[in-house]
């Protein structure tokens, strides 16, 4: 993780414990740095320090550096996916839920979710929907009263484009637009 000094000339910080740059220099300050508080609990996006100085001022230090990680998020959802991905964030109480979804090698859609509250997981959409896709998908988000309601859309193996949505009012559904006449768009 990372770790900080606080001394007479600043803040240092090192995010792999053996390379420490300077965060805060003192010299710009009316007084020096005496102590300081980490906090990645609050907004765990927005990681921040706070800084007490002699003069009893208090800096917030917002965002933090973080170290640049990787994870494979097939591995650890248990999904894999062939091409590219769309990607949203959406709130849930006071976490921010990131997704990530695309198609699988046989064509399911697959999405993905990561918040604070848990580890990555994932879900195959195709297989709820009853639609599969060929090739990228696009998401977007609407209202529907008190509701979040999540779309993706892409093109199914015959061309046709299919809408998937989701909302906690209910599970993934779908539906081929291309085959709506034009009447029909309204009761959607």
């Amino acid at each position: 993780g990372t770790r900080f000094a606080f001394t007479d000339a600043g803040v240092f910080y090192a995010v792999d414990g053996r390379t420490w740059r300077q965060l805060l220099n003192s010299a710009a300050m009316p007084g020096y740095v005496f102590a300081g508080y980490f906090d990645p609990i609050s907004d765990p996006c927005d990681r921040s320090l706070y800084v007490a100085t002699n003069d009893r001022g208090l800096l917030r230090i917002s965002p933090i550096p973080n170290p640049i990680t990787s994870v494979n998020v097939s591995a650890i959802a248990g999904s894999k996916v062939n091409g590219p991905l769309t990607s949203w964030q959406t709130p849930n109480g006071p976490y921010n839920v990131e997704h990530l979804a695309g198609p699988d090698p046989n064509g399911d859609l697959i999405t993905f979710w990561w918040s604070p509250a848990h580890d990555w997981q994932s879900v195959n959409v195709s297989q709820i929907a009853g639609y599969k896709v060929a090739g990228p998908v696009t998401s977007w988000q609407t209202s529907n009263g008190p509701y979040n309601v999540e779309h993706l859309a892409g093109r199914d193996p015959k061309g046709d484009l299919i809408t998937f949505w989701w909302s906690p009012a209910h599970d993934w559904q779908a539906g081929n637009v291309s085959t709506l006449e034009a009447d029909q768009y309204a009761e959607w």
